[in-house]
């Protein structure tokens, strides 16, 4: 299993975060990558749906989760989790390359990209595991990207959290009343790439590559 890379564009309200990481999703995506992503966001009540709609009228009666399967896509809707982002990663897109996030900038496991607008103030010092910067300033000891090197700030990801991206090679065995079940690999990776997510955001990662873990269901 891979543990899917998360990287975190951060900056000030209107700093360019979204512009930016909006091209490197297509950089990415144009080079064959299956590229998630992940945003924060501080309003709420936020509508997801029209009122008058099936999935609104069930919303409504007070369902917990609404799921919209169309020919495609799918549509989910639940309330906030209470998951760190590589627990959601596992979740949701464990079927991608990479997922880009935006925002989160006190996630420390999250390697962040600072998109700075001049007359700001940096972020870099006030926030952990800043590894580019990207506006007119530069810093020492920081790479630094240029607002129109899109494609530049690109490939430096792709090069490092894609290509270098370690394999962890793990198994998940799962016993249903005493009987040993294979899993389908999606699954699978879903559960392995969540376990691990949590593991991290506990400091507890396996130190061997080679972990078998056992689930029992009774």
């Amino acid at each position: 299993m891979t543990m899917i890379p998360l990287v975190g564009f951060i900056g000030w309200h209107n700093s360019g975060k979204t512009t930016l990481a909006s091209k490197v999703v297509k950089h990415l995506t144009t080079r064959g990558l299956a590229v998630g992503v992940i945003k924060s966001t501080k309003d709420i009540g936020i509508a997801s749906d029209t009122p008058g709609t099936d999935t609104h009228t069930y919303a409504m009666a007070g369902a917990a989760g609404v799921a919209l399967a169309a020919p495609d896509q799918l549509v989910v809707r639940t309330a906030k989790p209470d998951l760190n982002l590589h627990v959601l990663a596992g979740i949701y897109f464990s079927s991608m390359d990479i997922v880009i996030v935006e925002g989160f900038k006190h996630t420390s496991p999250v390697p962040k990209i600072e998109v700075h607008r001049q007359g700001n103030d940096f972020l870099y010092s006030q926030v952990d595991n800043v590894i580019a910067l990207v506006g007119d300033a530069q810093v020492q000891g920081i790479l630094h990207f240029d607002a129109d090197q899109s494609e530049e700030l690109a490939t430096m990801i792709e090069e490092r959290f894609c290509k270098q991206n370690p394999k962890i090679t793990n198994q998940c065995r799962v016993t249903l009343a005493g009987k040993e079940v294979e899993l389908p690999p999606a699954l699978e990776q879903t559960i392995l790439q969540s376990l691990f997510g949590w593991a991290q955001a506990n400091d507890l990662m396996w130190q061997e590559e080679k972990t078998h873990i056992n689930i029992e269901v009774s």
